[in-house]
């Protein structure tokens, strides 16, 4: 996948998992991500949150704990959560959905961002994830790990 497209599902993803100031309202990502990745925002001003969810795939015999860090523009780790394996073995079929909740007080305009990462599986392979966040500006970052051949780093749209 080129460039282009990857930024264009990023700008399309934008608009679809944007949520209001008020965090009460249902859970509204209707897609998932494979692969590994993250994301960049640029928040106001004021409370910032991300709500991170993942379902183990069950691919795989190994746990798959999920990592999500939140950083600030100076790269200073604000709030960090684990979403831990969901127990079930392998084959058994896609695990419930487990969710954590990032946040922290912006007091300087910069980029912030979320990192995750998980054990066991440095492609993103044997999990499904998903975000919402009360910041209406962001970009998807992928950041899988390197495999030895052609340099790809796919977004991967579990169920676009």
């Amino acid at each position: 996948m080129s460039r282009i497209p990857v930024t264009l599902i990023a700008l399309t993803v934008f608009a679809a998992t944007s949520a209001s100031a008020d965090d009460t309202q249902a859970w509204t990502t209707e897609h998932r991500w494979g692969g590994i990745g993250g994301v960049f925002l640029l928040p106001e001003p004021g409370e910032l949150w991300i709500e991170v969810e993942k379902s183990d795939l069950n691919r795989s015999d190994q746990p798959t704990f999920m990592n999500c860090i939140l950083f600030g523009p100076d790269r200073q780790v604000l709030d960090e959560q684990t979403i831990p394996d969901d127990g079930q073995g392998k084959d058994s079929g896609a695990g419930p959905v487990q969710r954590v909740r990032l946040s922290t007080t912006v007091r300087d305009i910069g980029h912030y961002g979320l990192m995750v990462t998980v054990s066991n599986d440095r492609y993103g392979e044997n999990v499904a994830w998903g975000f919402r966040t009360n910041c209406p500006r962001y970009v998807v970052e992928t950041s899988r790990g390197h495999r030895d051949a052609k340099h790809e780093e796919p977004l991967v749209l579990l169920n676009p």
